[in-house]
């Protein structure tokens, strides 16, 4: 009888030290895999940052906040399919446009073609198109920095209440696609 309740007492405390063993392990996989997720996204992004850098400039999103007055209604332009566009003045006196991409515009693309895009768009200038200063990732928002242009959007010089002649208009439709 007490070789019985010996062996019982042993089975139990193997069982018992199995399963926390078990449970223990499945903590730290798990663990693992999120700190694996963390560095692999942080690699990704490092190495972006580094491929954009020198092609246009990475903003802090503090800078961007305080540029827009925290992104209000006061200093929106505008509104689009893929966001919003609020105008901004950089502490040193530069005047810009800031895109704040809404929520999911970039899940559809994908957030390595956006920044695919963001690379090419840093390195294309010409006259008539609006000049990507830069973008700022955080968390889960993108926001891209533009030029602003004082005169309106190219849509309301073209087809919008102008005092500009045909000319004007051909001349900047043929500079695009000569460009293109």
């Amino acid at each position: 009888a007490d070789f019985d309740a010996g062996r019982k007492g042993r089975v139990a405390g193997i069982s018992t030290g199995a399963a926390c063993f078990a449970v223990l392990m499945l903590i730290l996989a798990v663990f693992a895999f999120i700190r694996s997720k963390t560095r692999k996204a942080k690699k990704h992004d490092d190495s972006f940052n580094k491929m954009a850098r020198g092609k246009c400039t990475i903003y802090d999103f503090p800078t961007l906040q305080e540029a827009t007055g925290n992104f209000s209604e006061k200093h929106k332009l505008g509104e689009g399919g893929f966001g919003t566009v609020y105008k901004g003045n950089l502490p040193d006196g530069q005047e810009i446009a800031v895109k704040k991409l809404i929520d999911g515009a970039g899940a559809g693309h994908g957030l390595d073609q956006i920044r695919n895009e963001v690379l090419v768009l840093a390195q294309l200038q010409h006259k008539n198109l609006v000049r990507l200063l830069g973008f700022c990732l955080h968390q889960k928002e993108m926001l891209l920095v533009y030029e602003y242009i004082r005169n309106g959007s190219l849509d309301n010089f073209l087809f919008g209440i102008s005092q500009h002649p045909f000319h004007s208009h051909l001349h900047v439709l043929k500079s695009l696609l000569m460009f293109l």
